[in-house]
């Protein structure tokens, strides 16, 4: 009995060495494939306090998800891609000072280069003093805000400021403003949680007349493996821990988000949770701008569950229908889900905005139709960019010149 006993012992730590060894020996090999393309903070992934933005499950995410078959080919091998930022806050991340990179043109299939500032953002320098009769007017949000797949003077942002500065020179706002700085402060994977900490730190010390914020795809992809009922809550919280540590678990995890099907329960559960966390940022976001007497803008994101050939006569809010049919009926995959819970998230900011008298424009709205100018999920042509920058540019000079008078008053 003692000898059997002893042998199940003996073979039970073979393979626990086993498992081990071959767990630290993947764990090794992914460290070092993702050391080429996002840096030597990979190393210490998980290990340390020091964080590096998650680019992990880009890799292992269908192409469909995220654009053209040579975009995603870009982002994933070259390490200047605009994908990559490694310069690590507190609570969020950026991009290391004047460290420029490289996008890819959707249009011409061509690298482009990507203007990166003193400051660690997309565009222009900038610094915190302003200058005497220039609004200022500071972009939140994440790869959408940044421009992806755009060039530098073709992202919103950008567009906006050009806009904008054309309207004041003819006297729209008086004479207090002749011109609009608008500031680009989008850093790519960015979740709401990020960027309030973002615009603590980088935007309220640069005294904003308005600040807008235009993201909600990255909070509603926030969405958790599916468990057996029983194991859900344990193996949830190991899963958490070891997402958290190891990079292998890290890619698994991901793989397995995409290739899950869930079901309206799932999708209702995960809303929720999005919906709660991602209000309780804007909130946050909104107290401190009325704070310091800014302005806030929000804006629903246009998205779409996965890149179609052609988006043409199907608006943002028919697609839903036609997802929540199909939720009714059958599971559905991980980025209609994701889209789901998307469409939850915008629905609730519209309330959000009316409720707390925040201005909302509306931009799912503004291109629903023409959807066939996102080439990704969410992310927009230079013509895309275009709309939003002149439908924007409507509301921002209204806000500017309510401070105007609100100065007068």
């Amino acid at each position: 009995m003692t000898s059997s006993r002893s042998r199940f012992l003996g073979h039970l730590r073979d393979w626990a060495i086993i498992f081990f060894s071959t767990l630290v020996l993947l764990e090794i090999a992914c460290r070092a494939c993702f050391w080429y393309p996002i840096g030597p903070d990979v190393l210490f992934w998980g290990l340390t306090s020091r964080r590096v933005i998650d680019q992990v499950p880009l890799a292992v995410y269908p192409k469909r998800y995220i654009g053209p078959e040579d975009y995603v080919a870009f982002l994933k091998g070259d390490p200047q891609s605009s994908n990559y930022h490694e310069h690590i806050q507190q609570g969020y991340t950026k991009y290391a000072p004047r460290a420029d990179r490289v996008d890819w043109d959707i249009r011409t299939s061509s690298r482009i280069a990507v203007r990166i500032n003193s400051r660690g953002f997309r565009g222009e320098e900038f610094s915190n003093e302003r200058q005497e009769g220039v609004a200022r007017v500071v972009c939140l949000g994440a790869s959408s805000t940044f421009g992806f797949g755009s060039p530098d003077e073709d992202t919103y942002p950008r567009r906006l400021q050009s806009i904008a500065s054309e309207v004041m020179k003819s006297g729209a706002c008086g004479s207090r403003f002749r011109s609009v700085e608008v500031t680009n402060l989008g850093i790519p994977h960015l979740t709401s949680s990020n960027i309030v900490e973002l615009f603590v730190n980088e935007a309220l010390p640069l005294n904003p007349d308005v600040v807008t914020f235009y993201e909600g795809i990255n909070d509603s992809a926030e969405i958790r493996i599916r468990f057996p009922p029983l194991a859900t809550r344990l193996c949830w919280r190991l899963a958490r821990l070891l997402e958290n540590r190891l990079i292998v678990f890290r890619c698994v995890t991901a793989w397995i988000r995409t290739k899950q099907y869930h079901e309206k329960a799932d999708v209702m559960s995960f809303s929720e949770a999005n919906v709660r966390g991602f209000l309780t940022n804007l909130g946050r976001i909104n107290s401190l701008c009325k704070k310091n007497g800014i302005r806030f803008l929000v804006m629903t994101q246009q998205s779409q569950p996965c890149t179609r050939k052609n988006l043409e006569g199907l608006s943002y809010e028919e697609e839903a229908r036609l997802v929540w049919e199909k939720c009714e009926a059958a599971s559905i995959s991980w980025s209609e889900a994701v889209f789901l819970c998307h469409s939850q998230l915008m629905d609730n900011l519209r309330q959000w905005a009316y409720r707390n008298q925040v201005p909302l424009l509306d931009c799912i709205k503004v291109l629903n139709e023409r959807r066939d100018t996102l080439f990704s999920w969410v992310h927009l042509t230079p013509e895309g960019n275009m709309m939003i920058a002149s439908a924007l540019a409507e509301r921002v000079i209204a806000e500017l010149c309510s401070t105007q008078s609100d100065d007068k008053r």
